[in-house]
């Protein structure tokens, strides 16, 4: 079901790393995503985490078509 409403995070986590979810002591973003270069992207002041997946989401999306030409 995840994959449906989220398919660019779910390809991510398929494939390339992993997504953190929740407040991080050291941040103040809500979602992290890491690769094996480390992080690749953390929300900057999402206020909610339908609004820090939403933009993970859409950050994902043009990642994998700018870098890969991938459509997700």
């Amino acid at each position: 079901m995840f994959s449906k409403y989220f398919p660019a995070i779910h390809y991510f986590v398929e494939n390339y790393g992993e997504i953190e979810i929740g407040e991080d002591e050291k941040t103040n973003s809500l979602i992290r995503l890491k690769d094996d270069d480390g992080i690749l992207y953390e929300d900057r002041g999402s206020e909610t985490i339908d609004d820090a997946i939403a933009e993970v989401e859409d950050f994902l999306k043009d990642y994998f078509f700018e870098n890969y030409e991938i459509k997700v």
